[in-house]
């Protein structure tokens, strides 16, 4: 039996959060799919999260697909006000920058931050995010 597991989706482009959201239950996900269009708005929900320190019906996610570049607060930003929320080791989050650039700083920055997992290319593809949530052993 496959374990249910939740994805928050950031993204501030609203067509590209509904595409990743298709592109999600079409691998037939097992799970919740968290999807917010503000950073803000899912590191208040992260926040409730942990404050409530139980799970009532809300769902914490086991996986974040963060967009790099968003107007308002960027992938990088989140990370840092992520830092801050002191997630505990057994609440893990696996985090994935989502990203159209080829910037090598910005794949070094990703890459060296400790929370990010990897990067994976915009726009999704199932079979990247296949890979993602299934490495080979």
């Amino acid at each position: 039996m496959r374990k249910c597991i939740s994805i928050m989706l950031i993204d501030d482009n609203e067509i590209d959060l509904m595409r990743n959201q298709k592109i999600i239950e079409s691998i037939n996900f097992p799970g919740a799919i968290l999807p917010f269009s503000n950073a803000w708005n899912a590191l208040k929900y992260l926040r409730l999260i942990k404050d409530m320190n139980a799970n009532h019906g809300i769902f914490a996610p086991d996986i974040i697909l963060l967009d790099i570049y968003m107007p308002i607060m960027d992938g990088f930003t989140f990370l840092a006000e992520y830092d801050k929320l002191k997630i505990s080791k057994q609440n893990k989050i696996t985090i994935f920058m989502l990203s159209s650039s080829s910037n090598p700083v910005e794949i070094e920055k990703a890459n060296n931050n400790k929370y990010v997992a990897g990067i994976i290319s915009k726009p999704l593809r199932a079979s990247n995010l296949i890979s993602r949530l299934n490495p080979k052993k």
